[in-house]
């Protein structure tokens, strides 16, 4: 009689019969799992390096901002101090420069117009005041009071502002000398 061997479908049920596939499964799977260790490995040293020296470079730029910094600071400190140290040679040379741009010619003609007949200028006193200004002290010699209000009024239709009559005297030959303060604004 012949005897029939039986097949086990069950590969779990003998699992020293099936050794080899499961050796080859496990060794492949070991592999596997080494490969991907090193190769994770060696990825992360390299980017750990690479992030060891962005850092780095990170604080030396740091450092070199801080550096710059300080610079400035000092750099704006010693500009404060040089230009306080200096405003007032800046502000007397100002005031030469501006001083000397002043048109006298043109002051002297626009106040000519204003002058009515038998008025003539005795004396006059310039200050010159910030910006574009100058407050001027002046005598004027005038036969009557009509004149005068009539000066007073030519005054006021041209560029002078602020007049002022400070005082009044009689002259030798007759004539009434009046004392005005007035300021005159120029054009730049």
């Amino acid at each position: 009689m012949k005897t029939r061997k039986k097949i086990y479908i069950n590969l779990a049920s003998r699992p020293l019969k099936n050794r080899k596939l499961f050796y080859f499964i496990f060794g492949l799977l070991g592999v596997a799992t080494l490969i991907f260790s090193i190769y994770g490995g060696v990825v992360y040293i390299k980017y750990r390096l690479e992030s060891k020296n962005i850092n780095a470079a990170i604080n030396r730029i740091e450092n070199r901002k801080i550096n710059i910094q300080r610079m400035d600071n000092k750099f704006t400190d010693q500009i404060e101090k040089a230009s306080l140290e200096s405003q007032a040679e800046v502000d007397m040379i100002n005031g030469i420069i501006y001083k000397k741009s002043f048109s006298w010619v043109e002051f002297l003609s626009i106040f000519e117009r204003a002058l009515p007949e038998a008025c003539y200028l005795v004396s006059f006193d310039p200050v010159f005041k910030e910006g574009a200004s100058v407050s001027v002290n002046l005598k004027v010699a005038s036969p009557d009071l009509s004149r005068l209000l009539k000066l007073i009024n030519n005054l006021n239709s041209l560029r002078f502002r602020n007049i002022r009559l400070i005082n009044e005297s009689i002259a030798e030959n007759g004539l009434f000398i009046y004392e005005i303060s007035l300021n005159y604004e120029r054009t730049i």
